[in-house]
């Protein structure tokens, strides 16, 4: 399970990272500010996987199928929003 946790971290976060280290004015090019933000995130992450009971089972359920549609109902109109935003 923390195999496929840190994976699923590795490939699904960066765009989340990178939204919130922007609100919080961290620069894009690598620096101790983003090192921590970043370390935290992975902290506070496998702290809730691994005190959650049966978590495996919520990350298999959303690494099926509803992740297609998850993405496209939600991540389609915010995309849509920010062309249009600029």
């Amino acid at each position: 399970m923390i195999l496929h946790f840190y994976s699923a971290i590795t490939v699904g976060m960066p765009p989340v990272h990178l939204y919130f280290e922007e609100k919080l004015n961290i620069k894009v090019q690598f620096n101790w500010k983003r090192l921590v933000f970043r370390s935290c995130v992975v902290i506070i992450s496998t702290f809730i996987a691994v005190t959650i009971p049966k978590f495996s089972n919520g990350l298999n359920f959303l690494g099926s199928g509803p992740s297609l549609l998850i993405i496209n109902i939600t991540f389609t109109p915010f995309l849509y929003l920010l062309i249009n935003e600029e």
